[in-house]
């Protein structure tokens, strides 16, 4: 008897196929016990990996994984006063353009130089707004002889 998914040949008593695990169809009565294989000579039902005789176009990274304190030390390094954030910048910029590092880290700095992006564009929006109201607020006639009374009748000698 032969796998209906894979083609292999399959022991009489067996429940699934020893090759690609595909459950066994039991020939009904009418149909002959020989049945024909569903696929093509050569096909491989296998999930990523090439038909026979064939080589790969590409082939995924193999590697260790991240470790968690690698991250939180790369999350942890924009804290360091001074040049922390400058080393972090570089570090990323590196890291997304340079073809040395793991997949993994290269697509977390090009997120990050994103976000570092929105961040600065979200941050120069707001600083304007704020800007803006500022002005509108401290160019009002009334607004600046309120402030004035107000620092006037703050004492001096605290």
């Amino acid at each position: 008897m032969r796998c209906f998914n894979c083609g292999a040949e399959i022991e009489p008593n067996s429940v699934a196929c020893p090759r690609c695990g595909a459950g066994v169809r039991r020939p009904n009565a009418d149909l002959t016990a020989e049945q024909p294989p569903l696929r093509q000579p050569g096909y491989n039902m296998r999930p990523n990996q090439p038909p026979r005789g064939m080589t790969p176009l590409y082939s995924e990274p193999i590697g260790q994984p991240v470790s968690v304190l690698r991250w939180v030390g790369r999350m942890f390094l924009p804290w360091i006063p001074i040049v922390g954030g400058l080393v972090y910048f570089i570090m990323i910029i590196v890291w997304a353009c340079g073809d040395k590092f793991d997949e993994t880290s290269k697509n977390w700095a090009i997120a990050s130089i994103i976000m570092i992006a929105f961040n600065l564009l979200v941050t120069i929006v707001i600083f304007c707004i704020f800007y803006a109201v500022f002005m509108a607020l401290f160019n009002d006639a009334s607004v600046q002889r309120d402030l004035q009374m107000f620092f006037d009748s703050v004492p001096y000698n605290i």
